[in-house]
């Protein structure tokens, strides 16, 4: 190990969507900086995640439209697929945006050093580098930005080839013709999406409780299995995987437990371990200097994101909570504020959007209904629903003449008339969130959001017709 020790003012580590943000807003206010990152500028979201999924989910709908056109007039034959130079237009992308992040480090004076920190005390690091290593001393703040790493099954251990996670089949090069997907999530949801459209042509998903996207609101739940059902893709809830037997380099074979208490077995090319994320913090040395970890290894914070060692912070998945790109951004700005004793700078939204990229999107901000009934009562909460086959826009969009699926549903308090929660299904509609999220956070009645002049013809109108549609005064669309 080098006996020199580089000095900073803050140090953070990581250089995912939390990390950076940290690192430029740091710079920004004048300190001297230090990026440490294992792998990649960006973290997972840029290079195996959020981007690279949502280009080949994109990629996918194009291929469901060119193949659903013919009522436009758009006769489109022998449509086809090079995976491999998706996977070269997918990479491009990914490459300039690290390539933009690159710059933006280099422009703040940001020291991007590349390697594994390890702490040595609350303001010492060991950086066990590609070439040597060395140490770093922080004058003022350590920011912990390590992010999550996927939560494996012991029982399900990957291969890269059988048994794989979702970094494995963002790169894929061939795909495979029949596919288990072990996780009803999130990450198990647009995959199986994006696969299908892409040609998997048998695709099966095995979720362990008794729901898809658990903890979302009930309506979308059941929104999203019909059109996955709708789009051939087969559902089990309630099914505990309990082991998967790799038959050859083309075949596994999965023992479940049913609902029932069935055993089963399910045959495939391939088997997708999708089943969440947990916080990325077990190799940095916390417990030797005493930060708080909770039993899934995520770290304890306060607003700020202190933890409970003075001058030791953290951001992001690695804290626990919605594991979210744009959460991990917003914190990194309040903890960056309170480095730099800005009064006032701590993460306290009303609430944090959700959204889930699958065909269609599925979006969600704020309290679903029956967590508004658990907290204020039945009497006390209203609803409005607009269904998208309303709207002018959403048919405007659909490649052929079938009825444009989707709603937005408010969930409002009803003595007060405010927002409480917004919950959107459709093509497209997740670019709703902003407004969504804007209007919860700035404490709005269902009243304002109706009464706020809305494009037409926009999808946007869909939120202010089902605000319109909690006072039961929809102009588009009759409930009684």
């Amino acid at each position: 190990m080098a006996s020199d020790v580089q000095e900073f003012e803050v140090v953070v580590i990581g250089a995912g969507p939390g990390g950076y943000t940290a690192a430029i807003r740091l710079a920004q206010r004048g300190l001297n900086v230090a990026l440490i990152e294992q792998e990649a500028l960006g973290g997972t979201c840029l290079n195996w995640g959020c981007i690279p999924s949502k280009a080949l989910i994109y990629a996918g709908e194009q291929v469901h439209r060119l193949k659903t056109s013919e009522a436009m007039g758009l006769h489109v034959s022998g449509v086809s697929l090079d995976l491999a130079q998706l996977q070269t237009w997918k990479q491009t992308i990914v490459n300039r945006l690290k390539g933009g992040v690159k710059q933006l480090l280099a422009k703040h004076k940001v020291t991007v050093i590349t390697g594994q920190a390890r702490f040595l005390d609350s303001k010492r690091l060991e950086v066990f580098g590609p070439q040597q290593n060395h140490q770093i001393q922080a004058s003022r703040a350590v920011v912990i930005a390590t992010g999550s790493v996927p939560a494996t099954i012991s029982s399900l251990p990957l291969n890269g080839k059988t048994i794989v996670d979702a970094r494995d089949v963002l790169n894929w090069q061939a795909l495979p013709e029949r596919l288990t997907i072990v996780g009803g999530g999130v990450i198990g949801l647009e995959m199986a999406c994006m696969l299908k459209n892409l040609g998997v042509a048998h695709l099966q998903i095995l979720e362990g409780t008794q729901t898809l996207l658990p903890g979302f609101d009930p309506d979308l739940q059941a929104f999203i299995a019909q059109q996955l059902k709708h789009a051939g893709i087969l559902i089990e809830t309630g099914v505990n995987v309990q082991t998967a037997q790799v038959m050859s380099d083309s075949e596994v074979k999965i023992i479940a437990i049913t609902s029932t208490g069935e055993t089963q077995h399910y045959d495939a090319n391939a088997v997708l371990v999708a089943t969440g994320r947990k916080p990325n913090s077990g190799a940095l040395g916390l417990k030797a200097i005493g930060v708080a970890l909770d039993a899934r290894g995520a770290i304890t914070i306060d607003a700020a994101g202190q933890t409970n060692v003075a001058g030791v912070y953290a951001i992001g998945d690695v804290t626990g909570g919605p594991m979210l790109a744009h959460r991990a951004s917003q914190m990194a700005l309040a903890t960056c504020g309170h480095i730099n004793q800005e009064p006032g700078s701590a993460f306290a939204p009303v609430a944090i959007p959700s959204a889930v990229f699958c065909s269609p999107e599925v979006a969600s901000v704020g309290l679903s209904e029956p967590d508004a009934v658990k907290q204020f009562g039945t009497e006390q909460v209203k609803t409005g629903v607009f269904p998208l086959v309303a709207l002018g826009r959403a048919h405007a969009m659909r490649p052929d003449l079938t009825p444009p699926p989707g709603f937005v549903k408010i969930v409002s308090h009803g003595p007060t008339d405010r927002l409480l929660g917004v919950h959107i299904a459709g093509e497209h509609m997740a670019e709703l969130l902003g407004e969504a999220t804007l209007a919860l956070e700035a404490g709005l009645t269902v009243q304002d959001v109706s009464l706020t002049v809305h494009a037409h013809p926009t999808l946007s109108e869909g939120l202010m017709e089902a605000a319109e549609a909690v006072h039961r005064q929809a102009i588009h669309y009759y409930s009684a």
